[in-house]
């Protein structure tokens, strides 16, 4: 059953974000760990290829009548084969992370569609391209944002919140979806503030909570995201 009549509000959709993941906090937990599990796998994966390309033989000096001789030493991996290695890992974790993010997200819109969570439909690797370039992308921007005296990276980062769920909801190009965002903040934020810092509140409570809270804080904000990105568009969630 859906419903059009929810404010679009940060309170509503914290609250929301709580009543949706108690009624699903089996299936949310479990898919998060399932996805911190694939990320240390790929994460592993990189260690284990970084090592392989870095790796140094080691030596074994034999003295024989005063003379030192050694064998088995290798030349150092070098600048160029370090920066592949470590270029390798980081694109593993980013990879790893982008897939999450990316199952998270159609996760939710599932549940605020009140569509049942079934793991074959969120592992979905459906707009994953699109979602990756679109990662690299905002990333860039909130990078150089931040180098130019952190302000305009705290902006971009407040202006392209909702991008990936009109990637995933919409179908858009990454440009799209970021510009879609823009405008949606744009023209909602004061709504998307106040949400905001009640998410950041939220999340502050439970890493206080012996940081076992975040289980239950960090799905709850994702669900009120989604809340959010729905509302402000004037779209139905479900009840």
């Amino acid at each position: 059953m859906a419903g059009g009549s929810q404010p679009a509000e940060g309170a509503a959709a914290i609250k929301y974000g709580w009543e949706k993941f108690r009624d699903n906090w089996g299936d949310i937990v479990l898919a998060l760990i399932i996805g911190f599990a694939a990320i240390v796998v790929l994460t592993i994966i990189g260690i284990v290829i970084q090592s392989s390309l870095t790796s140094v033989d080691e030596c074994k000096v034999n003295i024989n009548n005063g003379v030192i001789r050694s064998s088995g030493c290798g030349d150092s991996p070098g600048f160029f084969m370090s920066i592949v290695a470590g270029g390798i890992l980081q694109f593993l974790i980013f990879l790893g992370s982008s897939v999450l993010q990316l199952f998270v997200i159609r996760a939710t819109l599932m549940i605020v569609r009140g569509q049942k969570l079934e793991a074959s439909a969120v592992m979905s690797t459906e707009n994953l391209g699109a979602y990756i370039i679109g990662a690299i992308i905002v990333g860039i921007m909130t990078f150089v944002g931040f180098i130019l005296c952190i302000l305009p990276g705290i902006a971009v980062a407040f202006l392209t919140v909702f991008w990936g769920y009109f990637v995933v909801d919409k179908n858009m190009s990454p440009m799209e979806a970021i510009t879609a965002s823009y405008n949606l903040v744009k023209d909602n934020a004061g709504a998307v503030f106040v949400f905001l810092i009640l998410s950041w509140v939220t999340i502050l409570v439970g890493a206080i909570a012996c940081g076992v809270g975040l289980i239950v804080a960090w799905p709850v904000v994702i669900i009120a995201t989604g809340y959010m990105y729905k509302r402000l568009q004037g779209e139905p969630v479900a009840a």
